[in-house]
């Protein structure tokens, strides 16, 4: 999540969350396993995230994005119970 997005509460309270498992990619420095992840992605460009559920599916990929839309992907990919 940049820092635009990295102090909304909505977001920092899903984050937070036992079932949900956020991580970071930096590709700034030698790091040749963030790379392949980010070209897994079919996208080189940066910011990038993208929102998994749990079986692998994705839920969202985005380089612009509002706390709002992070939030309703991190929902839509959180398990039902």
């Amino acid at each position: 999540v940049d820092d635009s997005h990295a102090y909304d509460a909505d977001v920092i309270d899903l984050l937070a969350r036992a079932d949900v498992a956020p991580f970071k990619v930096d590709i700034t420095a030698n790091n040749p396993a963030g790379l392949a992840r980010l070209k897994q992605t079919g996208y080189l460009t940066i910011p990038l995230i993208v929102v998994y559920a749990a079986d692998g599916r994705e839920v969202m990929k985005a380089s612009f994005y509002t706390g709002q839309d992070l939030v309703t992907a991190i929902t839509e990919a959180r398990p039902r119970n």
